[in-house]
């Protein structure tokens, strides 16, 4: 009986110190950005634009996006508190784009059709020009972890 005790206590140190040291990960809205996404909580034929810079908490609100049609139609939104804009009672089936200007950088999705049932949901994502660089902070903090394991190994000089 000692031994099983011993076997979970064992078990659950691990299990405790693996959740410990795990981080969750926010996914990097950057790699989202653009892709439509098919939804039902919309109404029909319409699409929403969510514009954001850097985070998701970062809503860039009272801004221009742009929808353009395959057929040269631009439709203009501004975005509202949220930073949404939303295009509503859109023809069925045609080719659209949507596109958005933030600070001198263009933002783009990619081309997708206006859905017949259900609505489409997309996030625009501008550059946080006042974000670290992504991959800083966790460089810093590899760097701390390794710097206490940095050995100097010195060859033989030759004479």
């Amino acid at each position: 009986m000692s031994r099983v005790r011993v076997a979970i206590g064992a078990a659950l140190v691990v299990l405790v110190s693996a959740l410990a040291s795990a981080q969750f990960q926010m996914p990097d809205p950057k790699q989202m950005a653009g892709i439509p996404r098919p939804v039902t909580d919309l109404p029909d034929t319409s699409i929403s634009v969510r514009l954001i810079r850097g985070q998701l908490s970062n809503n860039i609100a009272s801004h221009l996006v742009e929808l353009h049609f395959a057929n040269g139609r631009v439709i203009k939104v501004n975005t509202d508190d949220a930073g949404r804009a939303q295009f509503d009672k859109l023809p069925r089936g045609e080719s659209v784009k949507a596109t958005a200007d933030v600070d001198g950088e263009h933002l783009e999705s990619q081309d997708f059709q206006v859905p017949g049932q259900g609505g489409i949901r997309l996030m625009l994502v501008a550059t946080d020009k006042n974000a670290p660089a992504a991959g800083a902070a966790r460089d810093r903090k590899s760097t701390r972890l390794n710097s206490s394991h940095v050995s100097e190994s010195r060859m033989p000089s030759s004479a």
